[in-house]
């Protein structure tokens, strides 16, 4: 009887040193305050990771934000630049087109208005205009082939006007044309010849492409560019 009341009081002993806590209700209610404590802090710190996370994704794609206006200021920037090379080409061939047409009246007034042209230049135009004058009172029908040669370089300006619509999308028309400006350095360099086109003027139909390439390599760089920045780019099929 006394081992068992012994062993009674040795279990209460135990409990009581193994849980201060429970025993103490001050205690108790200090540990229950800092758990929440903890707690609180804890989702705080989340909160504001993943209030970090949120305003680094609307910065990313709100277009009010300032990382936006100005990837969208420069993609203006780079739109204009685009257009007015692209608008260079255009009208240069249309010009080419149009003038085409009536090769023997500009020639003759060439010839009229060539008394401070070089003698090699002044024997090239007589030869070309009295071939033309030629050609057109007996075989009208050979010209035929200069009309088709204006109509080509009319279509050719209609056709840059894709990427003066959407420079990212018909980049591939800009790289067209410089392609057919590295072209003519060997056709006028071998068909020259054939035709007896003399050399200077060989050279002068060649540099048509040597400073054509210009605007055109300006304008497909900033396509490129253009790109990289279409996310910030709003209505980039109206441009």
């Amino acid at each position: 009887m006394q081992s068992k009341l012994n062993q009674s009081n040795q279990n209460e002993s135990k409990s009581a040193q193994s849980s201060p806590i429970e025993s103490n209700p001050i205690m108790n209610m200090k540990a229950v305050k800092t758990s929440r404590t903890d707690k609180s802090a804890t989702q705080r710190k989340d909160t504001n990771i993943n209030c970090g996370a949120d305003i680094k994704a609307i910065t990313e794609i709100n277009p009010n934000s300032n990382i936006s206006a100005k990837m969208q200021t420069q993609a203006n920037r780079l739109i204009k630049r685009i257009r007015t090379m692209v608008w260079i080409i255009i009208i240069g061939l249309a010009l080419s087109g149009i003038t085409a047409f009536p090769l023997e009246t500009e020639i003759g007034w060439l010839l009229h208005n060539s008394t401070s042209y070089p003698d090699i230049l002044h024997n090239w135009l007589t030869a070309i205009y009295s071939a033309i004058k030629t050609t057109n009172a007996n075989f009208p029908y050979l010209s035929y082939a200069a009309d088709l040669l204006a109509f080509a370089h009319l279509m050719l300006a209609v056709l840059f006007y894709g990427p003066l619509r959407d420079p990212i999308k018909n980049s591939w028309v800009i790289e067209f044309g410089m392609i057919a400006c590295l072209a003519i350095v060997p056709l006028a360099l071998i068909a020259g010849p054939i035709r007896h086109i003399p050399l200077f003027w060989r050279l002068i139909d060649c540099s048509f492409g040597g400073v054509a390439i210009i605007p055109l390599g300006i304008g497909y760089s900033g396509c490129g560019r253009l790109e990289s920045l279409k996310p910030y780019i709003r209505g980039v099929g109206a441009v």
